[in-house]
């Protein structure tokens, strides 16, 4: 996972700034039961977080690569890309990026760190 393009994925914009987006991030993905394995912070807003999310009844586990990149104004783009540990894993979730955006603007409420025109 740690070889694929950081622009392959689900992208939506975040109506935040970007040190917003980055201190919300990693307990959105502890939200959601995930484990944090690396990250990696390329410029002042550039971060690639690889989280797992392990075996379970349904699955053998998950990997997910958020990707945060400056977008227009005071937005930030957060993209996700999830990859099942094995490709015959058809019953694994597949897609977590909605979840973790939706953790993310969850995150960024309880802070009180949306931009207006969200609110």
């Amino acid at each position: 996972m740690g070889h694929e393009p950081s622009d392959e994925g689900v992208s939506f914009s975040v109506p935040a700034s970007c040190s917003f987006v980055r201190d919300a991030l990693q307990p959105a993905l502890l939200d959601l039961k995930f484990t944090i394995g690396t990250v990696d912070d390329s410029g002042a807003c550039d971060r690639d977080v690889v989280a797992t999310m392990g075996i379970s009844a349904f699955s053998w586990g998950e990997l997910v690569r958020v990707t945060l990149r400056e977008g227009d104004a005071n937005d930030t783009v957060l993209s996700v890309t999830t990859k099942r540990r094995l490709a015959t894993n058809i019953i694994a979730k597949g897609d977590w990026s909605k979840e973790i955006h939706a953790a993310v603007i969850n995150q960024l409420n309880a802070m009180g760190k949306l931009s207006d025109q969200t609110k």
